[in-house]
């Protein structure tokens, strides 16, 4: 998806997408309880605060503790944190840098932004964290508006007809290729930005018209 950091060698993003919103929140609440057993910090980011509010409710579930970058200052096994502060003049990219290791640490996404080059810039200022090579990844589903913008519904009628399994995941290069189209898509379609509080609502306040 984003060409250039290979040059770089300091982001390779991948992607993990699954049919429903549900078996997305269960991916991610088990990817974090084995990263935690193999005793890796997890820094998950959120863009909206209706997303944080169920990452919170998912960690609370499973007793894993927790804090909000954005808000303590000091970051534990399991840390969130405010995508949207990931940028060079921001004093929270320096406590991100001290609490982080690129070799011990997994960066974790609750889900994409709808536009391509907020989130590439966002990838661009993560990469900054460390020499070595960062590997975010983004926790998808079917049912997010923005995986409907490239047509989600006929990508589900497919993984029925292939015999497609509950919390089976999908995880192909030309679906993360789709994404970033799609994300090109609406940005060419948002001539100015209005704040959100979840996926949903953005889509509402700036594309009520749709894509």
């Amino acid at each position: 998806m984003f060409g250039f950091f290979k040059k770089k060698k300091k982001v390779a993003a991948i992607d993990k997408v699954y049919r429903t919103s549900r078996e997305k929140v269960d991916a991610i609440g088990f990817d974090v309880e084995a990263f935690l057993a193999a005793g890796e910090d997890v820094f998950i980011f959120y863009y909206f605060e209706e997303t944080k509010k169920w990452v919170e409710y998912l960690l609370n579930a499973k007793q894993i503790e927790f804090t909000d970058l954005g808000k303590a200052n000091r970051a534990t096994k399991a840390t969130l944190f405010p995508a949207k502060d990931i940028n060079p003049s921001s004093r929270l990219i320096d406590s991100l840098r001290r609490y982080s290791d690129a070799n011990s640490s997994q960066f974790l996404f609750a889900n994409r932004y709808p536009l391509y080059t907020k989130e590439v810039n966002i990838l661009e200022d993560l990469s900054t964290l460390h020499d070595e090579v960062i590997q975010p990844c983004f926790y998808l589903s079917l049912d997010d508006p923005l995986m409907e913008v490239f047509g989600s519904d006929r990508i589900k009628v497919i993984m029925d007809r292939m015999g497609y399994k509950e919390g089976e995941l999908i995880q192909h290069a030309m679906v993360t290729k789709s994404i970033s189209i799609a994300q090109q898509k609406l940005e060419g379609n948002v001539d100015h930005e209005n704040r959100a509080d979840s996926q949903e609502e953005w889509f509402e306040r700036n594309l009520p018209g749709g894509a």
